[in-house]
């Protein structure tokens, strides 16, 4: 069986991403390449990104700097998101604060925690 390093489904306006194991640049573009479809079609207002089952991120700030390249073509006028990565561990906290720094200001709000219920409230979405 393949495990799928990083999915994602919608739950109304809300995306829920989760990656497991091992992510590559690759597979983050794909992912990136391929939620950003979905929000040119039907735009939704935030994403939970869970990346608590990542073993290791073989990403870098360039990588990072791509991905926000994706979202920043993929805007939507007048349509504001906010992102929340919950990241447990050093390395996925880093990358993710690296990739919010990378993102800056603008339509979307991105933001890095380590837990998901600091994540789930700054996205006022109900506890689980």
């Amino acid at each position: 069986m393949h495990i799928v390093p990083i999915a994602f489904h919608r739950e109304d306006d809300v995306v829920h991403t989760i990656a497991v194991g091992v992510v590559t640049e690759s597979e983050l573009m794909e992912h990136a390449e391929r939620l950003a479809g979905e929000f040119g079609r039907e735009p939704f207002r935030a994403e939970l990104a869970d990346l608590s089952q990542v073993r290791q991120l073989l990403l870098d700030a360039e990588a990072l700097a791509r991905v926000a390249e994706v979202w920043r073509e993929a805007e939507v006028p007048a349509v504001r998101a906010q992102v929340a990565f919950v990241a447990p561990s050093r390395e996925a906290f880093g990358l993710a604060s690296t990739y919010e720094i990378l993102r800056g200001s603008g339509w979307v709000d991105v933001r890095v925690f380590r837990d998901h219920y600091a994540a789930r409230q700054w996205l006022d979405l109900p506890e689980k």
